[in-house]
């Protein structure tokens, strides 16, 4: 009975963490869930539904870059990425298929990140410059942040009010 109710509550946990975009994490709770040689097999419908869903994600190749993707992230629009050409583009997951591209006006973007349900994108850009975009509309929401020194990477919180942006030095931007 108990292993039962583990099961429930890391298949309600592998959902809300593909809802989240983590993959990896996913793939985990899966694998912990495969029977050990004598044990009953609990997994029904939703572990393969998720297990379909995972390797659905880890295939084929998302093609539209001109030179290296340097920054990745994931959210309920699809899979972001961003990389040497200066472009962030956003695919459709199942298809792969570009649904839209943002020209950030900048030579290439170091990094991305966005808060869960959120229209709202920040990117650490090549001309070290911090801007945030729509991800509806493709368009810039704020004027660029110069931050002091030497930005590689930007993280936003869960509500997507603080910005922490960083390589040398770190910054918080509220």
């Amino acid at each position: 009975e108990s292993r039962r109710h583990a099961y429930d509550a890391e298949m309600n946990l592998a959902f809300a963490d593909w809802q989240s975009g983590h993959v990896a994490r996913v793939l985990e709770l899966l694998k912990r869930q495969q029977p050990l040689p004598g044990q009953e097999d609990l997994r029904g419908f939703e572990w393969h539904y998720l297990q379909g869903l995972c390797l659905r994600a880890n295939k084929g190749a998302l093609r539209g870059h001109q030179g290296k993707v340097s920054a990745i992230a994931v959210n309920d629009r699809g899979w972001i990425t961003a990389g040497d050409d200066g472009t962030i583009r956003i695919w459709e997951p199942d298809t792969g298929k570009l649904q839209s591209t943002i020209h950030t006006g900048a030579d290439r973007v170091w990094g991305i990140a966005n808060a869960p349900g959120s229209n709202r994108l920040a990117a650490a850009l090549g001309d070290q410059q911090i801007r945030c975009f729509d991800l509806a509309t493709s368009q810039p929401l704020n004027s660029a942040v110069t931050p002091t020194g030497y930005c590689s990477a930007v993280a936003m919180s869960r509500d997507g009010t603080t910005l922490v942006f960083g390589g040398n030095p770190l910054m918080v931007l509220r």
